[in-house]
């Protein structure tokens, strides 16, 4: 159930929410895959809150309660800490155990401080409610999880930013 780089099981998907322009060169090279057959991604089509809903009704579906994932953040702003690639370890929808992913050791925080995957599908509801002026969501084409969120509230504002990824997500029996 690990997550690689993007390939035809991904799609990233772009909200510009206070834009309707969309790229002629992006526009033009999918309309060209589609009239050659191409499959070069799945296509998620709806609104940001359609895609939210399916996406969470797939990972939903799962049934997976209980999980370990790599959780990193990425921003510009953070505190160093706060960019280690950290071990999450999920129990029945809480954080129970976040370890430094390289060393093992104890991360920088508490538990508590990390994103469950329910965590981050409540950020991305959130993003779409207060309209974000950007929102972009690479969900997991299996899972539905979202692997790469990257949330821009306010232009204005520097420290609304949020940006995650999710690798290698699996399963605990």
């Amino acid at each position: 159930m690990g997550l690689g780089p993007p390939d035809s099981n991904h799609l990233i998907i772009f909200i510009n929410m206070n834009s309707h322009r969309f790229s002629a060169l992006a526009v033009g090279a999918v309309s060209l895959a589609f009239v050659y057959g191409c499959a070069i991604f799945d296509v998620d089509t709806g609104t940001p809150q359609e895609n939210l809903d399916a996406n969470r009704a797939v990972w939903n579906a799962s049934g997976i309660a209980d999980y370990s994932m790599r959780f990193q953040r990425l921003c510009s702003y953070c505190d160093p800490d706060w960019l280690v690639s950290v071990k999450v370890t999920v129990t029945g929808g809480t954080v129970v155990e976040a370890v430094d992913w390289d060393t093992g050791n104890p991360a920088p925080f508490e538990p508590w401080a990390y994103y469950t995957v329910s965590d981050l599908f409540d950020l991305i509801q959130n993003a779409i409610v207060k309209n974000a002026v950007e929102l972009r969501v690479r969900y997991d084409a299996e899972l539905g999880f979202p692997a790469d969120v990257n949330i821009d509230v306010s232009r204005i504002q520097l420290s609304d930013d949020f940006r995650s990824e999710v690798r290698s997500l699996t399963a605990i029996q």
